[in-house]
C-alpha cells in the first residue's frame, strides 16, 4: 500500500500538477487508499494502527519517577479505550492534530473541508473524547 500511495503521488507530479503541500497529498492519498482497502473486506471494527497504539502506550516522561509513569500509562490506556469508541472521523482528527502533529490548515487540505469546519469537528471530537471519559 505504500508503494501504491508513493506510485500515486509521482503520477500526479509527473501529469504537471503542483504540490503546494505534499505532506496533505500524500495523507490523502493514503487514506483514500486505506479506505477503498477496508470496503473491500469484510466488516471488522478499525480501531487505530499499530503505530498510533504504540504512541499513545509510551509517551515517555523523562522527569517522573515510577509511580509517576505508572499513573501515566493508566491514563493512557484509558483515554486509548475512550478513542475507541469514537466514530473514526474523530479519531482521525485527534491523532492527526495531537499525536502527528497537523496543523488544522493540513488537516483541512487532506480532508478538502474548509479549516473552520475542521476545528469545529476537532471541538466535537475533544467533547466526544471528554465525555467518554
Amino acid at each position: 500500500m505504500t508503494s501504491e500511495v508513493f506510485l500515486r503521488c509521482w503520477k500526479s507530479v509527473s501529469s504537471g500538477s503542483s504540490l503546494l503541500n505534499p505532506r496533505a497529498v500524500i495523507y490523502q492519498i493514503a487514506r483514500n487508499l486505506v479506505i477503498d482497502y477496508y470496503r473491500k473486506k469484510p466488516k471488522k471494527e478499525l480501531i487505530i494502527d499499530d503505530e498510533k497504539e504504540m504512541a499513545l502506550k509510551n509517551i515517555p516522561n523523562p522527569g517522573a519517577g515510577p509511580e509517576e509513569n505508572l499513573a501515566l500509562k493508566s491514563d493512557l490506556v484509558q483515554i486509548r479505550k475512550a478513542l475507541t469508541k469514537l466514530n473514526h472521523d474523530y479519531q482521525d482528527l485527534i491523532l492527526w492534530h495531537y499525536i502527528d502533529d497537523f496543523s488544522v490548515k493540513e488537516i483541512a487540505q487532506v480532508l478538502e473541508k474548509p479549516e473552520s469546519a475542521v476545528r469545529v469537528q476537532l471541538h466535537r471530537a475533544l467533547k466526544s473524547l471528554k465525555k467518554e471519559l
